[in-house]
């Protein structure tokens, strides 16, 4: 009986124990973020020693192409970036904290680092969200992460030399804009899981590097993409035309001169070739840096035709004045 008892005993000590253990309620997180962030300053880079520099990591993510305006230079894209560092003052002992192991803090609570698009179209701060709804992660170590999602314009140096089979590599820049002696850009990962699939443009390739600017001494992470167009849609609509035009342009000296159909014929191929012009003019750059090989096709058409068109004429005036 007496064994019974201590057994009885033992057990009660080892659950009470591991109940202590793993229990975590509302007031033990209260009051290890109230510790924590007693003296903290997010105005301050979180390191004992000032002159220490801070590793700022990078996940980048590209979710979904918005738009890719190859005439204007944009490309406008929905991304998931995640920036991690460690926060030399936001570190506690889980064992004496409820082995509590992260926390979840307001953004407006903690230092966090400015991320600029130095090739932006539009915004040149990345908004990370709202400070007083977004949270970061921390764990009892100091390692701190922050996700967000933007939408990003930059500006794409395009090369429609080959449309409708042009690839384009459009890079985007990103930097805290900090000296390095303060805040150092680590080697950004970058993936497209998740992606949406356009049905204009292809990915062939993303990838990253880290660049030191001569300015100031600070670092950017350039992240280089490269688009494919999906050219069957151009194909179809517009590349076998022209070419289907350029066929039967010289049939128009097997109609007969006295049908009267010579010379309207040979007209409404060579306005066929000037409308063809203008639908290939509002699809490319409005630059002389590169010609689109297409696009001189179709010129030496239109010439062709004009040249058609006045050997025409001039059969049509030969055979009434005979």
């Amino acid at each position: 009986m007496s064994q019974f008892r201590i057994f009885v005993f033992l057990c009660l000590i080892v659950i009470s124990f591991i109940s202590d253990i793993s229990c975590e309620d509302y007031n033990d997180v209260v009051n290890l973020t109230s510790k924590i962030l007693q003296g903290y300053s997010n105005s301050i880079i979180p390191r004992r020693n000032q002159s220490e520099v801070i590793k700022l990591d990078m996940e980048f993510s590209l979710k979904a192409l918005n738009k890719f305006d190859v005439v204007d230079g944009k490309l406008t894209m929905v991304t998931a970036i995640a920036l991690k560092w460690k926060d030399d003052m936001l570190t506690w002992n889980p064992s004496t904290n409820k082995n509590i192991e992260g926390l979840n803090v307001p953004l407006s609570h903690i230092w966090t680092p400015n991320l600029y698009l130095l090739n932006c179209a539009e915004e040149f701060l990345i908004y990370k969200g709202d400070p007083n709804t977004k949270e970061i992660e921390i764990e009892s170590n100091g390692q701190t992460r922050l996700f967000f999602m933007e939408v990003l314009t930059t500006t794409c140096a395009t090369d429609i030399t080959y449309y409708p089979n042009d690839v384009h590599r459009c890079k985007i820049h990103l930097s805290t804009l900090t000296s390095a002696a303060k805040l150092k850009m680590g080697l950004a990962k970058v993936d497209i899981i998740d992606f949406e699939t356009n049905g204009k443009w292809k990915i062939l390739g993303i990838q990253s590097e880290v660049e030191l600017l001569e300015v100031k001494n600070i670092e950017r992470v350039v992240i280089s993409i490269t688009l494919e167009r999906r050219m069957l849609f151009d194909i179809i609509s517009i590349v076998f035309p022209v070419v289907f035009l350029g066929l039967v342009n010289v049939i128009v000296f097997k109609l007969p001169v006295d049908s009267g159909e010579r010379m309207s014929f040979a007209m409404t191929v060579l306005l066929s070739f000037a409308v063809y012009m203008t639908l290939i003019a509002d699809k490319m750059p409005q630059t002389s840096n590169r010609t689109s090989v297409f696009c001189m096709y179709l010129i030496s058409m239109l010439t062709y035709s004009t040249l058609i068109t006045f050997a025409t004429t001039y059969s049509i005036n030969c055979h009434h004045t005979q």
